[in-house]
């Protein structure tokens, strides 16, 4: 889970026989705050995303598979992407993508829930080259 408060993600494991839980790990996301994590399970990325509070700014994170690096095996950050040009600084609280099978060209939809319904949508949609790996 992400913590808009602080911008760090906690990653938990459930026991379900005792009916509690574990923190497993703390991961920095490179942001002052979380409003959504979203998992691109066709890209195998995690994705932190933060409304107008930082610009609509997105970073996308990955399991480092270097063994020679400090982090290996360790959620980093490898990507951020600032707001699309095309996107309204708007109160975007959530983000979700479609599933790889629906890709055009290597491009793939890209949808936010948008708390102000800017322009009457609360779920607007875009497009962009999301396929690649980070």
């Amino acid at each position: 889970m992400g913590l808009e408060a602080n911008g760090v993600i906690y990653a938990y494991a459930l026991d379900h026989a005792a009916g509690s839980f574990h923190r497993v790990a703390t991961i920095a996301s490179g942001q002052i705050a979380i409003m959504d994590l979203a998992f691109d399970r066709d890209n195998g990325a995690l994705w932190a995303w933060c409304d107008n509070t930082c610009g609509n700014r997105a970073t996308v994170l990955d399991v480092d598979t270097d063994p020679m690096s400090a982090t290996f095996g360790r959620f980093k950050i490898k990507r951020a992407f600032e707001r699309p040009s095309t996107l309204p600084n708007a109160n975007n609280e959530g983000i979700s993508f479609a599933s790889e099978s629906e890709c055009v060209g290597g491009v793939k939809s890209f949808f936010w829930s948008d708390d102000d319904q800017t322009d009457g949508h609360a779920i607007p949609a875009g497009r962009g080259a999301v396929r690649e790996p980070f």
